[in-house]
């Protein structure tokens, strides 16, 4: 859209001083993207992911999330996810290597209808390195994904969720996960 300004003096008349017109993209559209919400949380209080929480997928063990239908979920597009883990949720730390990318779709009209489950996998890589020790036990994880609107990449706000794998002073026992 064409914009430019002008300056003017009451006791100067037609004297205006007007700037060059220049070009600005103006954009009317905000988007809001709901967040992924993860599967299967634990606790009556604070929700986090668990042992309880893992499930299997062929031969692999993890989370599932959903990326929730909305309005700009569409059969055929491709969403674009990504996992990130950490240790010690109340002063997160970023696990290189355990972050996980993916591109998910065509979206087909069931998935954009009610919306599309990620499994984020597979646990030793993925899930396991956020538990940092037995005092150290609630992980992070967080899912963001995005959609291409109207030609623009937009992004969900991250999910902000614990994740404790613990089970006594050890980890999860993996015979037990359906």
């Amino acid at each position: 859209m064409p914009v430019h300004y002008t300056v003017s003096h009451s006791g100067s008349p037609n004297n205006d001083d007007s700037s060059a017109i220049s070009d600005v993209d103006i954009d009317f559209l905000s988007v809001d993207l709901p967040i992924a919400v993860p599967q299967n949380l634990i606790g009556t209080t604070k929700k986090r992911l668990t042992c309880r929480s893992l499930v299997t997928e062929g031969t692999e063990i993890g989370f599932q999330y959903l990326i929730p239908a909305s309005d700009y979920l569409k059969a055929g597009m491709t969403i674009d996810v990504e996992w990130k883990a950490y240790t010690t949720y109340a002063n997160p730390q970023p696990i290189i290597g355990a972050g996980l990318t993916a591109t998910l779709g065509p979206i087909s009209d069931e998935e954009a209808a009610n919306g599309v489950m990620w499994f984020v996998g597979p646990y030793d890589t993925k899930i396991l390195p956020t538990w940092g020790s037995p005092t150290d036990q609630e992980g992070k994880g967080e899912v963001t994904y995005t959609l291409s609107i109207n030609g623009r990449d937009e992004t969900s706000t991250p999910s902000d969720t614990g994740v404790v794998l613990s089970a006594g002073n050890a980890t999860c026992d993996l015979s037990t996960i359906p």
